[in-house]
This record gives structure tokens, sequence and C-alpha cells, in this order.
């Protein structure tokens, strides 16, 4: 953006004007002052009026991890597990897009770790034991073999184990027992590298290739010529490797006759050899990319602020990760100096961050991770307007390119100019709940002539945002070279803590926040209610889009909800909706019905049906929706997620939770709408202040379980509010209190949702057509939470 000289014609005047006292100096020194005058008067107001655009950089405020100890990908390299300085493995999902589950590895010096190709089994070796995992909960178990000195994952299910007594066992990770053992002769195994149904083993005593069928397996070439302690082993073609040793010597080793191709020294990590392209890590730091048959370095990929440790490939080889001890991985390709994607780890979450600035991140992340603006920290999400991209580590580094959803103006490392500072002041005067009370709202920006940039001034009291009407405007100022608004908002007191807020977009929609002020009201003399309004469709005015458990996740939800309630609210009520009842008018008529709680009531919205993302809307299809593909249709009958966001602002009650348990047919519906439907609900959330939590899947279908009886978010969230035998609901544990947080609902579903589905994939699912028998495509379901408003307990 230009630079703005806004120097009024007025002050260049009195600039240059010179008025002659009744002594003059003489005329040479005139002109001298004059001419420092001048310049003086014009460099100040210059420095007044000229914005000065800030080149930040992105930062870990709170939580950083300290290194990335290493990295392991599947060969689709769709799947990507990296194990953190915290003795955390975190898997990646590059289809999806997320941080798929977190493990805590096991005790001691852990020195292998592999995933199998459909990521469904985690391995790992420590202090010569085996770990295993089928990712449906965070523990690893061990492996019933002693002196296992090395591993790999075979294919979706089975798994090879090198063991120091020279032998090779093929392990059934389903039956979780050996399938057959074979002795090499080559010594304590050293190295085990998988292509297909080929293993190459490697020993001190030299080399052997082992077939895999599917009963046992055979050795089918020996290559008994050792050079000594072999770190890594990558097979290059029939009778050729890549072979690092532990002395750090890396070379192209001629299996048949014994001979190096080339040899180079200095290295600490190989990367699996990916189209004949060779990726190691050098001792110095840097991962470099090496020509395979000289050994020349054609590349050199940085790891940032630190050393270099580890690196792998992604996108079947088009893509370099790499990483170390600045705690992050940067995803590079190979023909960039910058990385195209940055992942950022947190010790609760994580955030992904691509060249221009575009991110997507877990809820936990969005306050930790921050650009740094010249001391001036501003977290991500303040920059959400023109840079949230939900799913961009898919985008960036996934097995496929998508199209991206925002365009955003410039990189945000070119240079941003700040928001502007927000405050919030209050007169001090005692309050009391049920009576209202106002609170004064000022914006400076340095700069003029910027009143048409910022945006829409959002109020929130205790995390809910204000209706328009309650924001008065008082004025707006420009005066010494800045801008200066003004407003008043009023509001009702809550018995207890009131907490406002307030942010004002600036340049480019990044976010101006104040400070929040708690202000505590005394006792009134209304008590809290809960509204509990819950709609579920099965059976659709088209028959064709019917559900199996959409009324069932309603009901189940409104009894769990209002029993949640009841020893904490003086009246529950509820509004049940389903199937021909939950028309569009009917609903939008008892959303709007609500209109009648009280700021201190609390309302609880279910949504069970279809949904769809059109554009950058995200649409509820209630009964009357006779097509979810016909972008007419799903507009004229579909409730967007702006109409819901419309309706909850204008509601007087400040604690709301949106929960949508939605499907949408498998059929022509791509991948790209899923991440708008992300996109969509938590601008829905970030724009009211209500708390949002949905279900989504890759291929947007949120699948029901016969085994379950309802679809597995509503399913999880109920066993989430379940009472369990230490008579705790299950949802609550940080911290273990007796109360069940919104937040603590939401991490309980991240964290059990992918579980469940993963134990239950290998049963039959039920599907939006049972009479076809279509078995669904394997894929994790992902909820999605935005939590804008305030936390509050759900009990």
């Amino acid at each position: 953006m230009p630079k703005r000289l806004s120097i009024p014609l007025a002050a260049l005047a009195a600039s240059v004007l010179f008025v002659s006292p009744l002594w003059s100096p003489p005329a040479e020194a005139q002109r001298a002052q004059f001419m420092r005058n001048s310049v003086t008067s014009t460099a100040r107001m210059i420095r007044q009026q000229v914005r000065q655009a800030l080149k930040p950089t992105l930062k870990v405020r709170r939580g950083a991890i300290d290194r990335v100890a290493g990295m392991t990908a599947t060969p689709d390299t769709r799947y990507l597990t990296s194990s953190l300085s915290d003795r955390s493995l975190r898997v990646w999902d590059f289809k999806l897009g997320t941080q798929a589950a977190t493990v805590q590895a096991p005790a001691g010096d852990l020195t292998a770790v592999a995933l199998t190709d459909g990521g469904e089994y985690l391995l790992a070796l420590s202090n010569s034991n085996a770990y295993v995992t089928d990712l449906t909960d965070d523990g690893l178990y061990p492996v019933p073999l002693n002196g296992v000195s090395t591993l790999a994952a075979l294919g979706n299910e089975r798994a090879v184990f090198g063991t120091e007594s020279g032998e090779i066992v093929l392990w059934s990770l389903v039956e979780g027992k050996s399938v057959a053992t074979l002795n090499l002769g080559l010594g304590p195994l050293q190295t085990l590298s998988v292509q297909a149904d080929r293993v190459l083993a490697g020993a001190r005593g030299g080399f052997a290739q082992v077939v895999v069928v599917p009963n046992g397996m055979y050795k089918r070439r020996a290559w008994p010529r050792g050079r000594g302690e072999h770190r890594q082993a990558e097979p290059l073609g029939e009778g050729s490797a890549i072979v690092l040793d532990a002395d750090g010597s890396l070379y192209r080793l001629d299996l048949d006759r014994g001979a190096m191709a080339w040899n180079k020294s200095g290295y600490r990590h190989l990367a699996p050899v990916a189209k004949g392209r060779i990726l190691a890590v050098s001792e110095s730091g840097s991962a470099r990319l090496l020509d395979v048959d000289t050994g020349a370095v054609l590349k050199e990929f940085p790891a940032s602020a630190g050393k270099a440790g580890t690196a792998t490939w992604l996108r079947s080889g088009e893509l370099a990760a790499v990483a170390g001890d600045s705690g992050e991985a940067r995803i590079y390709g190979q023909d960039g100096d910058a990385p195209a994607l940055r992942l950022l780890f947190t010790e609760t979450g994580w955030a992904a961050v691509d060249g221009k600035g575009r991110y997507d991140g877990d809820v936990t992340a969005f306050s930790d991770v921050v650009w740094d603006a010249e001391g001036e920290e501003l977290e991500i999400d303040r920059f959400a307007e023109n840079y949230y991209e939900p799913g961009v580590a898919a985008k960036q580094a996934g097995p496929e390119p998508a199209p991206m959803i925002v365009k955003p103006p410039k990189p945000v490392e070119e240079g941003i100019y700040t928001p502007p500072v927000v405050k919030i002041r209050h007169d001090g005067a005692s309050l009391r709940g049920d009576e209202s009370f106002r609170v004064e709202i000022s914006a400076t920006l340095d700069a003029t002539g910027v009143k048409n940039e910022v945006g829409r001034l959002a109020v929130f009291h205790n995390g809910k945002r204000l209706w328009n009407e309650a924001i008065e405007t008082l004025g707006v100022e420009e005066k010494d070279g800045k801008t200066h608004w003004r407003w008043r908002a009023t509001m009702t007191a809550i018995t207890g803590p009131n907490r406002v807020e307030a942010n004002l977009p600036g340049w480019n929609g990044i976010q101006g926040q104040a400070k929040p002020l708690t202000l505590q009201a005394r006792r009134g003399a209304k008590e809290p209610a809960l509204f509990v309004a819950s709609f579920g469709i099965n059976l659709y005015q088209n028959a064709d889009l019917n559900l199996n458990y959409a009324v069932a996740d309603a009901q189940a939800m409104r009894d769990a909800l209002l029993k949640l309630g009841e020893d904490r609210f003086v009246k529950s009520e509820s509004e049940l909706v389903l199937d021909a009842d939950a028309k569009r008018v009917f609903i939008l008529k008892d959303l709007g019905d609500a209109q009648d709680l009280e700021p201190q009531d609390r309302l609880i919205v279910f949504l069970s049906g279809h949904g769809r993302a059109i554009g950058d809307e995200w649409y509820f299809m209630p009964y009357d929706t006779t097509s979810i593909e016909d972008d007419f249709v799903v507009q004229r009958s579909g409730i967007s997620s702006s109409k819901l966001a419309e309706l909850l602002t204008a509601l007087p009650v400040r604690q709301i939770v949106v929960i949508v348990d939605s499907c949408q047919s498998g059929a022509a519906i791509e991948q790209f709408n899923n991440f708008v439907q992300r996109r969509s609900l938590k601008r829905l959330s970030d724009e009211t202040g209500v708390h949002v939590l949905a279900a989504t899947r890759a291929d947007q279908l949120a699948p029901e379980y016969a085994e379950l009886g309802h679809g597995i978010f509503t399913y999880t969230l109920l066993n989430g509010l379940k009472i369990n035998a230490k008579g705790y609901r299950n949802a609550d544990v940080a911290p273990r209190d007796g109360k069940v947080m919104v937040d603590e609902l939401r991490r309980y579903t991240e964290v059990y949702v992918p579980r469940l589905a993963r134990a239950l994939d290998k049963r039959r699912r039920s599907t939006i057509d049972t009479t076809k028998g279509v078995l669904l495509d394997r894929v994790p379901v992902t909820p999605v939470a935005s939590l804008m408003g305030q936390d509050f307990a759900m009990d």
C-alpha cells in the first residue's frame, strides 16, 4: 500500500511564510534559518502523518517446543510423524491438513518411529523395546519381542522388526503376533527399509534383500560386505543403496561389488530416497538435496534459527520438510529459497502458516502464535478476515495441491500497518445485576485519511457480541496526524463478573483489540434459566436425502442438556423440532423467539441434518430442502451461517452454544467445500461471540454408525457428558473440578472423535443410502470448534 502524505496546505504555508521581526539578521543567515525551520517543520509533519509499514516476524509466544527430534512420512506422504522434545509424537494428516493425533513417547532414548501406510498404526523403538498403538488412545503398548534393534512399517497392517540376534520378524499388527521369522546370518540388524513388498536389511556383516509374501517372507539376495555401523540405508534401484554410517559417512554403495560410487562425510540423517533424489541433513545443520550420481550438493534448505536435525519428503518427493532446533518444521519446494509452509508446534496445539501468512491451527494456538511487529505482538487470529485458510497444510503440502479460499492482498512478512489502538473506559460506578450500564470506547490510528479503512466496531459482553443498536457513535476526528474515534455501548449487567471486550478491524482487516475490562455486579433479582433448541431431520421432503440418526441425535442431546442444567438453573425449557416440523420458517421463528430470554440465561442450539458450503457460506438444510447439490435450491431454502449470525447477535442472552452434527452427500462434493465449511463456522463464532462445536470430514460426510445409534460426533458429546465411576463427567479433565467447561467439551471431542472413528473403521458404516450397501472410504472424522466467546461451565 503506498505511503500516505496528507500535509494540510495551511500547515505547509505556515512552514514557508516568513514574517520579518523588528530586527533582521543578515540575508544569508535569514535564508539559512528559513531553510532549517522549513525542513524541520516539514519533517515533523511527515513523521506524524506518514504511516510506516512494519515487517513482522512469526514466533511462538507461549508454550514453544524446543526441538523437533525426528520426522518420518508414510510412502504416499499423506501422514507425517514428528517426535518432539516434549516427548510427544505428533501425527499429521496432510489430506485433512490437521494434526490428527498426539501420543506420548515411551521412556528412554527414542531411536526409531514408523507409521503404517494408512496412518492406522504407530511404531516406536526405545532401549531395545518396540511399542505400537493403533491411535485409538494415547498409549503405546510393548511388542513382546526381545532385543529389537530396528523396525519399519510394512503396508497398512504389518511391520518388520530387526533384532540384535540377526533375525527379521514379520509382525501382524491386527492380530498382535509374529507371522514369520528369518535369520539373515549377518549379525545384529541395524537398519530396515521398505519398498512395496521388499525389505532392505543392513547389518555389520552386510546387506540382504527380503521379499514379503502374504504368509511369510524369504531372503532373495544377500551382500555379505559390511563396512561397520550403519545408521540408515535406503534402496536405490536393484543392487545399490544410499547408506549413512554412524561416523557420518554418506555414500552410494554398489551392493554386488561392495564398492562406493562416491563418499561424503559430515552427515547425520538420511531421508528415504524419492524419485531418485537424495535428501540428507549435514552435521553443520542444513538439509541438502544431493545428486544421486555424484553426491554433489544441488541445494540447501535452512531450518530457520536453529540447526536442522531431521528431514523427509512430502508430496511424493516434490517437497522437502526440514526441522530441528527451531522447534518447527519448514516445508520447501525444490526451487524455492523461502518455505512454502511452516508447521509450528506448541505444548497444547499447532499452527500452520504459509508464505503469504495464510494460517490454520488448533484453537489453543491462535493466541500462542503471534506476528511480532517491532515489539507489538499480534495474535495470528487477528488476521482472520483475509488470512484464515482452513486446511492450508493440505493445500500447500498435501498429496495433491488444492485451491485456496482467501486471496491475501500481500504477504504478511512484506509489511503491515498496525491496527487501531482500542481502549475501554468505565466511570467506576457500582453495578447490580439486571441493571443497564455503559462503557466508552475509543480508538486511535496513527494516520489521517483512513476513515474508510477501518471496519465496524464489535463489542462483546461476557463473550457475546452486542447488537449494533446497543452501540452509539460519539464522534470521529483527525488531530495531530492521528484519527480518533469514540463510541458508547450500553448493556445489561449480569450478577458476578461482567467482561467487556472490543475490537476494530483496520488495514487489511487486522483486528485492533482492547484490553478487556471486567466489572463486578452485585446480585440481581433475576436467576438464570436454560433454553435448549434442538432440531433433527431424518425424513426430508425429498426422500433421497433421508438420514438415519439425526432425530435420535436431537432427542438425546436435548435430554442430556436439560439434565445437565437441572441443578444449576431455576428453569429449564426446550424446543424439540423434528422432521416435517423443521421447515425453514419454523426454525427461524423458534430461534427468533429466544428474544424473550434474559442476558443471564443460557441458550444451546443443536442442529442435526444435512449441511452444505457454497462460496464463503455454510447452510443448514431444513426439511423443505429438495436438493443439496443444486446451489440455487440450497441458497434459497437453506439457513446460512450469516443468517444464524444475524439472529444470534440480536438475542440478549450472553451464553450461547451452537452444536452442529451435519452430513453431506458424498456425490460430487469436493474436499474444498469441507474447508469452506470450517471457515464459515469459525466466522459465525467470531462475528457473534457464540461457541460453535461441529463435526466434519474430508469427503463432506459426518458418518452415522449403526453400532452407535447416533452420528459419531453426537455420540462422543453424549459420552463426554456422562458421569463415570469416579463421579465426574468424562469430559471434566482439565482441571477435574466437577464442572464441564465448553472448552473441555471441545478438547474431548477433538481427541475422542477421531479415535472412535478409527476403532470403528473396520466395521460397516451406516451410509446415507443404506439400500445400496455402499461402504464408505476410511476417512477420519474431524471435529471443528471455534470458541470466540468467554468459556463457561456447561453444568
